[in-house]
């Protein structure tokens, strides 16, 4: 009972009948012609699912065995659509869900009026004729050659869709030997599928949709034309196709050329020596009239050089080639005296004054040694002690014995196995009196002796007689030093009056090079020495430009000077010895906007240009307004480089040429102007009236009109 009273409360709120041009609000119910009707925001949907048995009260709507009905008048009609939208759990409760009603059956919400369903295809699918969602339309859409196609069509009101497709399968389909590689005549090419070879580029065509792949396609590498030169037979090649009438052959030569295949190079000139037999010429030693020379093919004899010339390129070699060697004239060879010989050996006799044997052999006018033991007869030394180092026989030997201070001593060795002389002697010269290097010497024989200083002269000395010449072993006198104060010499870097330059005493400036000048013999040493250094720009000089004249790192070296700017560089110099060029840093220039003639002028017959508007800047922003007969012109000068922008004005009542503005006013030639309630900026030029920059309203005037006339 109050399930029962529940539902029908909830029908009397949900399903009140209205006419068709009542109001209409979505979830809204209607009985009309005793069709259960629901509003979803659009149309008027008429759910009813099937019979469910005999009634006889039309309107009624009822709760029984887990479904909603509805009675026509005659028949329960199911408006159960079968769709779950959710869990729920009191049995017969009856919501709107945004544009559909829902009731409960205990455990789920199920729709009443169903969902509009657009018809969507599902392209590619397992098979042909498939939806996502509607209804598959076969016959509404023709097949092709390529496609099944057909259409989707929507449920409860939905729209159907386009055409929906599934490709036919295409079958791989090689195109082997085609303009380039991985071609295909029908299908995907597949280069991975299938490994080249050294010889071709190999691949797979790919089948689509389901087609079958094609088997290994094709196309063969380029191979470049090789020679194979003096292979086994004329006409060979290592790679390519021997062609042997692309080069004629030569008397010694067969030629041809091996064409390159598959798009490959041909080689240049292949070739094959024809045969040569080997030719003596015997007029000179080991040469061929034909084939090539070879020494070591038959031995020489002691009258003849013999010799083969082999044959080439198969040729057969010759027989023996021979030449005559020369004879030897008689001469002596190392103490061996020879008489002439044809060839062959000859003993010699030992030249005078020698003893022994000797013999040589004769080949080709040449003498060689087979044995020569011909040596000279032992000579005994002897001194000859007029003259030193003199031997009367034997060679003098100055180092075997030691000179004494009185005697030059020497020994004369014997020679060829003679014997050495006792010691040689001569005596040697005695020395007078001298005075050397300030050292006073006495005469003596020979040997040492001590001097004495020369007046004025402190220290000790001593001199070597030997042979009367004097050699010292010491001498330290000298005179008494004198101090010498160190000057400078402020001409030249580091130089001095007198004294020795010290660079190092004292440390240069960025303006001068210093040193010190330190005295001798204990003299003073001077004060600081000076001299200016060059100047060097510093690394002010040069960098992008700047707006005011550097104040630092003007000067490297040297003393800073301004100098008289230029307009686009700052220049300073740095003074020493010798100056700098001239140092420069490039500076920044602005230009003020100033305002030219024009400027306040009230007898104006168009807008000024040149120094007339502008004495510095460039003029900008250019307006002119006509009021009656009266024109007013304003502009503005713009600086650069940062310059600041002057802003001027003119006016005028006539000049040349006129035109009449839209509301009556004067417009002067070469003048724009606006006028109130229109949306264009208007242009005189030569008494012609045109028109510019038309805009909605409201109008604002830009500038932007050209006030030049052409």
């Amino acid at each position: 009972m109050l399930l029962r009273a529940f539902l029908l409360s909830l029908f009397v709120l949900l399903f009140v009948p209205y006419g068709v041009s009542d109001a209409q609000t979505t979830g809204q119910t209607r009985n009309n012609s005793n069709n259960f009707q629901v509003f979803d925001g659009t149309v008027f949907d008429t759910p009813d699912y099937g019979s469910l048995g005999g009634c006889s009260v039309s309107g009624q709507m009822q709760y029984s065995g887990g479904t909603m009905r509805f009675c026509n008048g005659s028949t329960w009609r199911n408006l159960d659509s079968g769709v779950n939208n959710g869990g729920c759990s009191t049995a017969g409760q009856i919501r709107r869900n945004t544009t559909w009603l829902e009731f409960c059956n205990g455990t789920n919400w199920r729709k009443i009026n169903p969902t509009h369903i657009d018809g969507a295809c599902l392209n590619e699918g397992a098979s042909n004729n498939l939806c996502n969602d509607g209804t598959a339309n076969d016959a509404a859409i023709a097949d092709t050659s390529a496609q099944w196609r057909w259409r989707c069509d929507g449920l409860y009101g939905g729209s159907n869709s386009g055409t929906c497709y599934k490709n036919k399968p295409v079958n791989g389909v090689c195109t082997n030997e085609g303009a380039s590689n991985n071609l295909c005549a029908a299908g995907t090419a597949n280069d991975g599928a299938i490994s080249d070879t050294s010889a071709q580029w190999r691949w797979r065509c790919d089948g689509q949709y389901g087609g079958s792949n094609s088997g290994t396609c094709y196309k063969n590498k380029p191979i470049n034309g090789v020679c194979t030169n003096e292979g086994a037979s004329n006409n060979l090649c290592s790679a390519g196709s021997a062609n042997d009438g692309a080069i004629a052959d030569t008397s010694a030569q067969w030629r041809w050329r091996c064409d390159g295949q598959y798009g490959g190079s041909n080689s240049g000139t292949c070739y094959k020596n024809k045969p040569v037999n080997g030719v003596c010429n015997n007029a000179t030693r080991n040469a061929c009239s034909a084939g090539t020379s070879n020494d070591g093919a038959i031995a020489d004899t002691t009258a003849q050089w013999r010799w083969r010339c082999d044959g080439q390129y198969g040729g057969s070699n010759s027989g023996t080639c021979a030449k005559n060697k020369a004879s030897c004239s008689s001469t002596t060879i190392s103490n061996c005296s020879l008489g002439a010989i044809a060839s062959g050996s000859s003993t010699g006799s030992c030249a005078g004054g020698y003893s022994g044997s000797c013999s040589y052999l004769c080949n080709n006018g040449a003498w060689s040694a087979n044995s020569n033991s011909c040596a000279l007869t032992p000579v005994n030394g002897v001194c000859n002690n007029a003259t030193r180092n003199a031997c009367s026989a034997g060679t003098p030997n100055d180092g075997a014995i030691a000179d004494t201070t009185a005697q030059w001593r020497w020994r004369c060795d014997g020679q060829n196995g003679g014997s050495n002389s006792g010691t040689c002697a001569k005596n040697k010269a005695s020395c007078s009196a001298t005075t050397i290097s300030n050292c006073s010497l006495g005469a003596t024989a020979s040997g040492g002796s001590t001097g004495s200083c020369a007046s004025g002269y402190t220290g000790s000395c001593s001199y070597l007689c030997n042979n009367g010449a004097w050699s010292a072993n010491s001498n330290s006198c000298s005179a008494a030093p004198t101090p010498v104060n160190g000057v400078c010499d402020n001409s030249s870097r580091n130089a001095c009056t007198a004294g020795t330059s010290n660079d190092g005493a004292i440390s240069d400036t960025t303006t001068q090079y210093r040193w010190r000048c330190d005295g001798q013999n204990g003299g003073s040493n001077s004060g600081t020495c000076a001299i200016a250094r060059p100047g060097v720009c510093g690394s002010a000089a040069g960098g992008s430009a700047v707006a005011s004249q550097p104040s630092s790192n003007q000067c490297s070296y040297g003393t800073y000077q301004d100098l008289s700017d230029t307009a686009s560089y700052w220049q300073w110099r740095c003074n020493g010895n010798p100056n700098s060029p001239t140092c420069q840093r490039a500076r920044i220039t602005s230009v003020n906007g100033s305002c030219g003639s024009a400027n306040g002028s009230t007898t104006l017959t168009g807008m000024p240009s040149g120094t007339a508007a502008c004495s510095a800047g460039t003029r900008t922003n250019t307006n002119s307004t006509v009021f009656g007969g009266f024109t007013s012109y304003t502009w503005d000068c713009a600086g650069s480089g940062g310059g600041s922008t002057a802003s001027c004005s003119g006016s005028g009542s006539s000049g040349g040429a006129t035109c009449t503005g839209p509301t009556g006013g004067t417009m002067f030639d070469n003048s724009c102007g606006t006028f109130s309630g229109y949306n264009c900026e208007y242009h005189c030029c030569n008494g012609s009236l045109t028109t510019q920059n038309c805009q909605g309203f409201p109008y604002t005037f830009n500038g932007l009109c050209a006030a030049n006339c052409p």
